[in-house]
């Protein structure tokens, strides 16, 4: 049987978030918006505004997963404009 995981959230700043977003997703490459949400302890409307504004921004770019339409990838942008 699968076991919960409980997630004590934390509140912090908007640009705190969009700093340690970006962070994470330079570590990681290419990430679920859920992996950010779990591994960062943010709220998810955190994560998102912190994502809109990092695509505005042109740090990161967000792809479609083919297989899903439910949750989307973020990988951070290359000079060239191609995901890492």
């Amino acid at each position: 049987m699968a076991r919960l995981k409980t997630i004590t959230l934390r509140d912090i700043p908007l640009e705190q978030a969009k700093t340690e977003i970006l962070e994470y997703v330079q570590r990681k490459k290419r990430v679920w918006t859920s992996e950010i949400v779990d591994d960062l302890a943010l709220d998810l409307l955190l994560t998102a505004t912190a994502l809109e504004e990092l695509e505005k921004e042109r740090k990161i770019e967000r792809k479609d997963d083919d297989d899903s339409n439910e949750e989307r990838r973020h990988s951070k942008r290359q000079e060239a404009g191609l995901s890492v």
